[in-house]
């Protein structure tokens, strides 16, 4: 592991007092950390320190797990792609303001009561049929499908531009076809 050396110190001085006293601070818990790559930028990482006994010694390992690619995921996937990247590039601003704009949200009638019998691999390949069909149509009409959450699907008419008014008869258009 790679540290300053006024940790380096600490660290070192952590472990010497762990072996003689046998009390455990840091070994077999983990912490968030922020790390700096080689460019400069920064991340969030977990920091964490495990004991191995193999019978004659004593070894420890210490290890860092770039966090990013986990937080990204959860970040897509309760945010739409554009929402996630603007949040990513500026935390400030994530929300826009829209004069004329239409929200459908559809709900699948007695859905609990129909997957009630039925294998999760089944209730998978029928929501992701009837989704499918959903996002087709999202793409015939130019709308903005915003997130997917349960049996529960959700579309905006988010105007392409301001001159954009037609927004609500692309949208009931949609609902007839569903």
């Amino acid at each position: 592991m790679i540290m300053p050396m006024s940790r380096a110190v600490k660290h070192n001085s952590y472990l010497k007092k762990y072996m003689e006293s046998g009390v455990k601070k840091m070994i077999g818990t983990e912490r968030e950390v922020e790390a700096r790559r080689v460019d400069g930028s920064t991340f969030p990482c977990i920091l964490g320190m495990s004991e191995v006994d193999n019978g004659n010694s004593r070894q420890f390992v210490g290890f860092v797990r770039d966090e990013r690619d986990a937080s990204d995921a959860l970040l897509y996937n309760i945010l739409p792609e554009h929402i996630a990247n603007r949040l990513k590039e500026d935390p400030s601003h994530i929300a826009d303001l829209y004069g004329n704009t239409t929200i459908l949200f559809a709900d699948i009638v007695g859905f609990t009561d129909r997957t009630s019998l039925m294998s999760p691999q089944e209730l998978v390949v029928m929501l992701n049929d009837i989704f499918s069909r959903f996002d087709n149509l999202v793409d015939i009409y130019e709308l903005n499908k915003v997130k997917t959450i349960g049996d529960c699907y959700m579309v905006t008419s988010i105007p392409c531009n301001e001159l954009e008014h037609d927004g609500c008869s692309r949208v009931c258009r949609f609902a007839l076809d569903l």
